[in-house]
């Protein structure tokens, strides 16, 4: 019963019947080679092929040398749902009514879908993780990448420590799936990051990251970074292979290895990092004031639904959704932000063009500014 419900919901959800009756085998009796799977399912490879891209693309499944792994539906499915919220809105949280108006039937009934899909495939899910297979796993593209990254997070207890640049994982949904319900569950998670991350995110993700999750955020120069990685507990390091072609940046592709010596090594190299590190609290409290400067210039220039526009570029920076501007509206606005120096353009490494917020500071500024802070602190403290 449960076979066919998932299979029903699946296709309401715009997947093949062909590719929902693949996915029912995988996780039922995953892992399966290809060889494997085409006995079950009576396909040619040339219909099946196709069929596996599709679910591996939406994140349901993982190949791991020649295998097919389930990933856990109650994750793969959550991430979906996430990826279609946040494709229609801006918000910090996930409150239906910040989808606009004409999209939110159709969000709600997509979520509704994927609510049914987290609970029925559940009830087939084996839990076998490619990540307990042997103690070295190689991701070699990004679907594989953010699989393991998020089955080696599902395994923490104490704590997760991360050091990473951009650029960041384009599946964040599935990764994030991971991270929230551990650290909802008392597992400390610190972050070490660089001032592109900050500014990509946005001042509100940031603040509710920092001050409503709990997650240790620091920031520290990009040069300083010399490697990408993830340790958890003493269990795993995840390291992400650095850009042949580009100083201090990293692929998304990498390593799962499972080893104690290493796993301290990287967890030594995070200490050391976390002492030249500057708490993510101190910038918030820079951008606070860099918020309300940027918003009282665009005032003085832009109309008011185009200030609530630059509002939310500063709030949620490559995240930010608005559809109160037609394009044409929206890209004159973008360059009269530009010309008034509010915004700025970055093209990313995968020739990507960002809008972001024309902040007036470098790291090395807040950096002094930090110290000069601390140093104020400290003398305080000696006088009294």
């Amino acid at each position: 019963m449960a076979v066919n419900a998932i299979i029903k919901s699946m296709k309401q959800f715009g997947f093949s019947e062909g590719a929902s009756t693949v996915y029912v085998h995988i996780l039922q009796h995953g892992p399966l080679s290809l060889d494997d799977l085409q006995t079950v399912v009576q396909m040619p490879l040339e219909t099946l092929i196709p069929l596996l891209g599709e679910l591996v693309s939406r994140r349901l499944i993982v190949e791991d040398f020649g295998s097919y792994y389930a990933l856990n539906p109650r994750k793969a499915f959550k991430a979906i749902s996430d990826d279609i919220f946040w494709a229609t809105t801006a918000a910090v949280n996930d409150n239906l009514n910040r989808v606009p108006k004409e999209r939110r039937e159709e969000v709600h009934r997509a979520r509704m879908i994927c609510q049914d899909l987290q609970a029925l495939a559940s009830m087939l899910y084996t839990y076998k993780s490619p990540i307990a297979v042997g103690r070295i796993k190689i991701a070699q593209n990004p679907d594989q990448m953010a699989a393991f990254l998020g089955e080696a997070i599902d395994k923490a207890v104490d704590e997760i420590l991360c050091v990473s640049t951009s650029p960041r994982q384009p599946q964040l949904s599935i990764i994030w799936g991971s991270l929230r319900p551990k650290i909802e569950a008392g597992v400390r998670y610190q972050r070490i990051v660089d001032l592109d991350e900050i500014v990509d995110h946005g001042f509100k993700i940031v603040q509710r990251d920092v001050k409503e999750i709990g997650i240790d955020l620091f920031i520290v120069e990009r040069e300083k970074i010399d490697r990408k990685f993830y340790v958890i507990d003493d269990q795993y390091v995840v390291m992400f292979n650095p850009d042949r072609f580009q100083a201090y940046n990293y692929t998304l592709t990498g390593q799962v290895i499972s080893n104690k010596l290493i796993v301290d090594k990287y967890r030594q190299a995070f200490v050391a990092l976390l002492a030249q590190a500057i708490p993510a609290a101190f910038v918030l409290q820079l951008m606070t004031d860099e918020r309300t400067r940027l918003l009282r210039a665009a005032a003085r220039v832009l109309q008011p639904v185009e200030v609530e526009w630059v509002e939310c570029v500063i709030d949620f920076g490559t995240y930010c959704r608005f559809s109160k501007l037609s394009p044409a509206r929206l890209a004159e606005t973008i360059q009269r932000a530009l010309d008034a120096r509010l915004v700025t353009r970055v093209i990313s490494m995968s020739k990507f063009e960002k809008i972001l917020p024309a902040y007036s500071w470098s790291v090395p500024e807040i950096r002094a500014a930090s110290d000069r802070a601390r140093t104020g602190s400290t003398e305080d403290e000696h006088s009294s």
